[in-house]
């Protein structure tokens, strides 16, 4: 079946959306222009990012590259000029100035985004994207960061997403790439989606990047959170969860966003964070598969990406990793094989082995006897080296008390004449007399 034929029956569905969805709010305004000041050029980076050589999308261009899929970007815009996506992306629409989007993309962020998803290989740069058969559609915000805050008076507001939704299911997309993560639920961003889903497209949308460290789940954010909708958070290169990368029960895939190597406005590439980078990921995968298997529905296709994903270190159904990291090459060549999953029984607990407890008991028990015997014969031997050495020299002195040499005087030591001895002795002691008595 072709990637498009099922869009038709649908079509009548979108535009029977209210008319503010279909319909600039600004439609009067003047085409958008960018300053000298913003999002200049980026830098020539030789080698393969390391998002590349995890994902290494060239096992699956054997099998699909992503042709005939049309990839939307609700983002900042898209440059068409860069040399990695020129010609691969289409006549898309700014929702803030109500024009044609000219290739504007003033703070470069949906140009990255873009060329995560579909930049062609060169010859200059490692970079390429994951999948570019794929063409790109934008649908410009204006100059919006997906990662503002909703009171930082520069996040998109939920009535210009649900426009872009609309607008894009209604102008060819067959996957729809929201970076932005808001925090309402509005009436409208939720029937742009369900009418979107129920023409065949599939909505992939980032989680947002304001995870608070102090609480377990974070409040939810739209459009990641409605039914159907692939939520995605990020993950860096020790492929643990991004520390802004929001945890809830609306977290369906893991996969690469932080500081991930991306094109830049202009030229050249630059390094960027989050989970709408993320999200991207994801989106290029989605193409691949639809590629692949174009007959699959988007519930169909949630469902592959989840049970291909690979094991996080989080584990798999968590509120922080979803059901794992998406694998694009597994998604593609793997089949899920008809019928009900098999439970798989949990980890049982280890039996004790109570004769190796008997026998590490009985070795502990015999090494502290072993200790003490050792410590008796070394007193023992100690003892008997004693008596060894005091027997010979008590029976040299036939046991009696041994007494010590009386001093001798170093004068009369020389001396061996006994009268002269004895005349010393008695001068010394008249010296003494007469000292006594003066």
């Amino acid at each position: 079946m072709s990637s498009r034929r099922w869009l038709v029956p649908a079509l009548g569905s979108l535009l029977a959306l209210p008319a503010a969805l279909l319909v600039p709010t600004s439609a009067h305004a003047a085409p958008a222009t960018c300053s000298n000041a913003q999002g200049r050029a980026g830098e020539t980076v030789q080698e393969v990012p390391w998002q590349q050589r995890w994902l290494d999308p060239e096992r699956v261009w054997p099998f699909t590259t992503g042709a005939g899929q049309v990839v939307a970007v609700i983002d900042s815009g898209v440059d068409g000029n860069h040399s990695q996506l020129r010609g691969h992306v289409l006549p898309g629409f700014d929702l803030e100035s109500g024009h044609p989007d000219n290739n504007l993309d003033c703070i470069g962020h949906g140009t990255s985004v873009a060329s995560i998803i579909a930049a062609q290989a060169s010859d200059l740069v490692g970079f390429k994207g994951l999948a570019p058969g794929a063409t790109i559609l934008p649908v410009r915000l204006g100059d919006s960061d997906p990662a503002a805050t909703p009171d930082s008076g520069n996040a998109p507001s939920t009535a210009i997403v649900a426009s872009a939704v609309a607008w894009a299911a209604a102008h060819g997309a067959t996957v729809i790439d929201v970076s932005s993560a808001l925090a309402y639920d509005d009436p409208l961003l939720r029937s742009a989606v369900q009418q979107a889903q129920a023409a065949g497209v599939v909505v992939v949308a980032a989680v947002g990047d304001h995870h608070d460290a102090n609480h377990l789940v974070d409040p939810p954010t739209f459009p990641a959170a409605y039914p159907g909708v692939i939520g995605v958070g990020a993950i860096n290169s020790s492929f643990d969860r991004a520390s802004s990368s929001q945890v809830g029960d609306y977290v369906d895939l893991m996969a690469p966003g932080d500081q991930v190597l991306a094109a830049a406005r202009i030229a050249g590439l630059q390094t960027l964070s989050g989970t709408s980078v993320a999200a991207a990921v994801v989106s290029g995968t989605v193409a691949l598969l639809r590629a692949a298997a174009p007959t699959l529905t988007p519930q169909q296709v949630a469902e592959r990406l989840a049970a291909t994903a690979d094991p996080s270190p989080g584990g798999q159904r968590g509120l922080a990793y979803g059901r794992g990291i998406v694998d694009p090459y597994r998604a593609v060549t793997e089949r899920r094989w008809p019928g009900e999953p098999s439970a798989i029984p949990g980890v049982a607990s280890p039996v004790p082995d109570q004769a190796g407890i008997a026998r590490n008991q009985w070795w502990n028990s015999a090494g502290d006897t072993a200790l003490a015997v050792a410590g008796v014969a070394t007193g023992a031997a100690a003892l008997l080296a004693a008596v060894l050495g005091v027997l010979p020299a008590g029976r040299r002195r036939r046991w009696r008390t041994g007494m010590a040499p009386a001093p001798v005087d170093p004068v009369v030591d020389n001396v061996l004449d006994h009268d002269d001895l004895f005349a010393l002795k008695a001068s010394r002691l008249d010296q003494r007399n007469t000292t006594i008595g003066s």
